[in-house]
C-alpha cells in the first residue's frame, strides 16, 4: 500500500512538473489574437508551427514581452496600436505597420508592402518599383521595364529597345527603337 502512494505521489509530481513548464498558451498572436505555438524557420523569422506562416507580432505571456516575429527582437515600447489589429512599430527611421496578415514599411523614401502569406509583394523608393502578385513580376525604374508573366514570358523595354522573351520556347523577339518610334507606337497604340 505504502509503495503505491509513493509511486502515485511521485507520478502526480512528475505530471505537475511537466504541466507548468508547457509553453501551451504561453504565445498569443497579437494580429489574430489566437493561441500560437510558434517556431523560428530556416530563413529566421518566427512562424507558426502548424500553418508555417510567419506571426508577424506575438506576445509571450510568461515573459510579458512583445515580439517582432520577423525578427525575434522585443518591441516593448515601440510598438502602437492605430485601431483594432492595426499596429506600427518604429525603429529608428524605420516604420512597421501591421494590419493582420499585411505589412507596410516606411525606411526613409523606401515603401515596402507584402502579405505575409506571399501572395503580394511591393518595392518603391525614388529609383525602383517592384511589383510581384499572382506569379506576376513587374520592374521599373528610369529607362528600364521588365515584366514576367506567371508562365514565363518575359517583356523588357529600354530607352532603344523591346525585347519579348516567350517562356515555354526561349524564342526572342528584339525590336529597335527611337524616341520618334515610342512616340508613333503610342498614337497608334502599338506595342
Amino acid at each position: 500500500m505504502k509503495t503505491r502512494i509513493v509511486v502515485s505521489g511521485a507520478l502526480a509530481l512528475v505530471i505537475g512538473l511537466s504541466a507548468c513548464t508547457s509553453d501551451e498558451g504561453r504565445f498569443l498572436n497579437l494580429t489574430s489574437g489566437e493561441e500560437v505555438d510558434i517556431v523560428r524557420n530556416d530563413e529566421g523569422e518566427m512562424v507558426d508551427r502548424e500553418t508555417k506562416k510567419p506571426v508577424l507580432l506575438y506576445v509571450d505571456t510568461k515573459e510579458k514581452d512583445t515580439f517582432y516575429g520577423i525578427t525575434g527582437e522585443k518591441v516593448n515600447g515601440n510598438l502602437h496600436v492605430l485601431d483594432n489589429d492595426v499596429y506600427v512599430y518604429e525603429e529608428g527611421d524605420q516604420q512597421v505597420k501591421i494590419d493582420g496578415d499585411e505589412y507596410k514599411i516606411l525606411d526613409g523614401d523606401a515603401k515596402i508592402k507584402w502579405d505575409a502569406d506571399g501572395s503580394e509583394y511591393k518595392y518603391k523608393d525614388d529609383n525602383l518599383k517592384v511589383k510581384e502578385e499572382d506569379g506576376e513580376l513587374k520592374i521599373k525604374r528610369d529607362g528600364y521595364k521588365k515584366k514576367v508573366d506567371e508562365d514565363g514570358d518575359i517583356k523588357i523595354e529600354t530607352r532603344d529597345k523591346k525585347i519579348k522573351i516567350d517562356g515555354e520556347t526561349g524564342e526572342r523577339k528584339v525590336k529597335e527603337q527611337s524616341i520618334f518610334s515610342k512616340a508613333k507606337d503610342k498614337i497608334t497604340g502599338n506595342k
